[in-house]
């Protein structure tokens, strides 16, 4: 009887073992679906850069609600796309007529101007959050500066009220063309042309339009053949690095409606890094939680 027990226990432990197994690798394929997911996503500024840097006439700004509708289908998991020539935000997609970030003059705006210079003198694509939102929810915000040879040398003229004061830029007046503020270069042309300081492609990822674009939501409800004996996860997406305002939240950005599960939870971590010479790493570093089903 002894013997008998101890091979019971023996096996279901082993049977418990390939079944977290099989589980984890369910949780990393789908690490792996969102890490193409965001890298898909966040492509767009590319594609969008590369329209500008030929825009000799300015139909970007134009023809950008269409542009920007093409993008976001094509690519995604995307919650919007804006431009902002010389740093100040004049067109968005989808369009908010009640968005008050329209006209706001970021390179102006003292709690903006340092991170949007360096973000210009980096030449890189850089990421504020994940975080949460006022509104509700939680999502990224990548800027790309972008650099054309169709740009002119120097910003033109602009004001920005903040808290009262006015903030000014005159570069029409060659005394006042202080180089660190009125002309930021860019990278040559391979002809030799140079380039200079267009403004910034914006995307927005919201979390639950970039996990809505993916199946992982689908688990909750039932993925059939998915793992032998359980028919329903439980998940959990993360942030191991979380951005102050979700740390209250434990860094979490989204949860299934099945928690009871996530006790003894698998683990799989979604890291993006992009190769390219020119891109900073995202920082999304994540974990998915996978556990559960019935019986």
């Amino acid at each position: 009887m002894c013997t008998s027990i101890y091979n019971l226990a023996s096996s279901d432990a082993t049977l418990l073992s390939h079944l977290r197994e099989s589980v984890a690798f369910l949780a990393r394929t789908h690490a792996a679906d969102l890490t193409r997911q965001i890298r898909t996503s966040v492509s767009a500024l590319q594609a969008l850069e590369g329209i500008i840097s030929i825009d000799k006439y300015g139909t970007t700004l134009v023809k950008f609600e269409r542009l920007a509708e093409t993008l976001m289908r094509t690519y995604g998991g995307i919650s919007g796309l804006a431009l902002a020539p010389f740093g100040t935000l004049e067109v968005t997609h989808p369009l908010d007529p009640n968005d008050t970030a329209l006209g706001h003059a970021l390179l102006l705006d003292p709690a903006r101007r340092e991170s949007m210079v360096e973000n210009i003198l980096s030449r890189t694509t850089q990421v504020v959050g994940p975080m949460k939102l006022l509104k509700g929810g939680v999502e990224a915000i990548a800027r790309r500066p972008i650099f054309s040879r169709y740009a002119p040398q120097y910003l033109p003229d602009e004001w920005f009220v903040a808290q009262g004061v006015n903030y000014t830029r005159v570069c029409s007046v060659p005394a006042n063309r202080d180089e660190a503020s009125c002309s930021y270069p860019g990278p040559q042309e391979p002809d030799g042309t140079p380039t200079f300081f267009w403004g910034f492609a914006i995307l927005i990822l919201n979390t639950a339009d970039l996990v809505g674009v993916t199946n992982l939501v689908s688990l909750e409800t039932g993925a059939e053949g998915a793992v032998p004996g359980i028919d329903a996860f439980a998940f959990e997406l993360a942030d191991m690095n979380p951005h102050f305002t979700v740390r209250e939240f434990g860094g979490v950005w989204l949860r299934s409606s099945r928690t009871d599960a996530l006790a003894d939870a698998v683990e799989a971590v979604v890291a993006v890094e992009e190769p390219l010479p020119l891109w900073v790493p995202f920082p999304v570093l994540a974990v998915i939680f996978f556990w559960g089903g019935s019986g």
